[in-house]
């Protein structure tokens, strides 16, 4: 199993650079653990049956066909959690929030274009010294965030799904816990070691297609919780318009 990204501070300056946002991005992106992993369309009663590899295997493929889904969870990192709630897309659409801490941001991206809109505590907790010129600036509006801050990684679910193939080291080790309920759908609980030496489980959909429900990382620097949901819905996305966008100087 893999785990998707990289950890980096959640720190930045809100008046420069996109270090704050970059920052809450690939702390997201590290958070989320891949564990799963060539079937698809119907039932399959003994789909539990199968090998930890087999399933892997199997979800790997079914999973790398989707084209939007629902994410949900919470992960540490740096000694922050952070609460993520977004619909995203292959299409690098993508609308929820993200909260670290008790800073929370609406996030929505769109057709090359992302934004967000951060509430007093996020603007507070991420550059104290210039919260208030900041937030006088902005107001209730939101703020273009450049793709290459690396928001755009979290909301091109492309780039999630190319994390979701493990090696076939990590597939071969992979065990079979047993089968439990993801919000009602039935799974199997497939358990591994990540090539960071992290403690990893996924549980995948017994029927077919085998969707990832929920992947879990136990310890290690991002220990967490995200759910999937939602595989294929098309996403409806709002975008600001030009009067409710702030533009920041030096930003």
């Amino acid at each position: 199993m893999t785990t998707v990204g990289e950890k980096t501070s959640a720190g930045g300056e809100p008046g420069g650079g996109m270090g704050a946002r970059t920052g809450v991005a690939a702390a997201l992106t590290a958070g989320v653990v891949a564990a799963t992993s060539g079937c698809g369309g119907g039932s399959d009663s003994s789909f539990a049956d199968r090998s930890g590899a087999d399933i892997m295997r199997a979800a790997a493929t079914d999973m790398a066909s989707v084209t939007s889904l629902h994410l949900v969870g919470d992960v540490t990192s740096g000694g922050r959690r952070i609460h993520v709630d977004l619909r995203s897309s292959t299409a690098g659409e993508c609308q929820g929030s993200m909260q670290i801490d008790r800073g929370t941001a609406q996030i929505v991206s769109s057709s090359g274009q992302a934004w967000m809109k951060p509430d007093h505590a996020f603007w507070e907790q991420q550059s104290p010294a210039q919260a208030a010129r900041v937030e006088r600036l902005v107001g209730d509006r939101w703020v273009a965030i450049p793709l290459s801050s690396g928001l755009s990684k979290v909301c091109d679910l492309d780039h999630l799904l190319e994390r979701l193939s493990p090696s076939d080291r990590q597939a071969a080790h992979s065990t079979v816990v047993g089968t439990t309920t993801v919000d009602g759908a039935e799974a199997v609980q497939v358990h591994g070691i990540s090539e960071q030496g992290d403690t990893v489980s996924a549980w995948v959909a017994t029927q077919n297609p085998h969707h990832v429900l929920e992947l879990s990382v136990a310890d290690g620097s991002s220990p967490g919780t995200i759910t999937f949901s939602e595989f294929d819905v098309p996403l409806d996305v709002e975008t600001p318009s030009a009067d409710e966008v702030a533009t920041i100087p030096g930003s």
